[in-house]
């Protein structure tokens, strides 16, 4: 199962009180629209939720918008600066770790019964988009059984 979420990669955010009272999900929105996403894709690609007990694993892409400070300005504002990293995405805002736990929580029940089916993860990446592309999360989810 591959599933692809246009847009910038979200990342888990901490859960957040207010005046001592219970904590509440800042992300609700955010989550609402990523498992509608990821359940029309699952719908169009005719897959089902895996089964209790399957061992799986899980690849992930996350790929990132550049920052302003990447390109030039003026005229040539469309180029990148000679300075700007070429390839590996090294944002401090955007903590690997809790863009895979986002994914993860929106496909708990949805693609998977529990995470912690998830057994193994194939690739964790996370990249710059390529100049003139959007940014976007993928996620491929497969039967271990099936592939070893």
């Amino acid at each position: 199962m591959i599933i692809t979420i246009p847009g910038i990669p979200t990342r888990q955010r901490r859960a957040r009180s207010k005046d001592g009272q219970r904590p509440y999900d800042p992300q609700k929105k955010e989550k609402k629209d990523f498992i509608l996403q990821a359940r029309q894709q699952m719908k169009a690609q005719g897959v089902e939720m895996f089964e209790k007990g399957t061992a799986l694993y899980m690849y992930f892409y996350f790929s990132l918008p550049r920052p302003k400070s990447h390109y030039r300005t003026g005229k040539n504002s469309h180029l990148l600066k000679d300075s700007a990293p070429k390839y590996p995405c090294t944002s401090s805002t955007a903590d690997l770790d809790n863009f895979v736990k986002f994914v993860k929580d929106c496909l708990n029940g949805l693609a998977y019964h529990d995470d912690c089916q998830v057994v193994t993860y194939d690739g964790v990446h996370k990249r710059y988009c390529m100049t003139g592309d959007e940014p976007y999360t993928m996620i491929a989810i497969r039967d271990m059984s099936k592939y070893e």
